[in-house]
C-alpha cells in the first residue's frame, strides 16, 4: 500500500470503528430501569459484534496494515509501533473480560451492570486515545522529512 491508500484506509476503518463506538457508548450512556434483562442481552450482542470488528481492525492495522508502513518509512518510531500494538493487546483483555461479567449479569445485578457500563466508557475514552495516537503517528511518518542521508 502507498501512503495515500494507507491513509484512505485508515479513515475508512477509523470511521466504521468510531461509528460503533458511537453506539455502544449510547446504550451504555443510560442503563433503563425496567427490561434489564433485554437490554443486558442487546448490549452485550452489540458489543460482541463490536469486538469482532475492533480486533479484525486491529489485525489488518498490524499483519501488512500501515504500522508496518510506519516503521519501514521511520524506524525510529517503532518503540511507538510497539506500544499501539500492545495496547491493541490490552484493549481486547478488556473488552473480553467487560463482555465475560455483562453476559454473566441477571437482572438483578444493577451494581455490576453499572459497573460495566462505567467500564465500556472508560474504555471507549481509551480507544479515542489510541485512534488519536495512530493518526499522529502517520502524520508524523508520512509528511515529517526526516533529513535522511543520500
Amino acid at each position: 500500500m502507498n501512503p495515500r491508500e494507507i491513509a484512505q484506509w485508515m479513515r475508512e476503518e477509523h470511521a466504521a470503528v468510531e461509528e460503533l463506538a458511537d453506539k455502544i457508548g449510547a446504550r451504555v450512556a443510560a442503563i433503563p430501569r425496567v427490561g434489564l434483562a433485554a437490554w443486558i442481552s442487546e448490549t452485550a450482542a452489540h458489543l460482541e459484534a463490536f469486538h469482532r470488528h475492533l480486533c479484525r481492525h486491529f489485525e489488518l492495522e498490524q499483519e501488512g496494515g500501515y504500522l508496518e508502513a510506519v516503521t519501514d518509512r521511520s524506524p525510529a518510531l517503532s518503540p511507538d509501533v510497539d506500544r499501539l500494538r500492545h495496547e491493541h493487546d490490552e484493549i481486547d483483555r478488556i473488552l473480553t473480560a467487560i463482555h465475560r461479567d455483562l453476559v454473566a449479569a441477571t437482572e438483578q445485578d444493577r451494581i455490576i451492570t453499572e459497573d460495566c457500563c462505567c467500564r465500556l466508557q472508560n474504555l471507549l475514552r481509551y480507544l479515542r486515545d489510541h485512534e488519536e495516537r495512530e493518526d499522529l503517528m502517520m502524520i508524523s511518518a508520512f509528511t515529517n522529512d526526516l533529513g535522511t542521508k543520500d
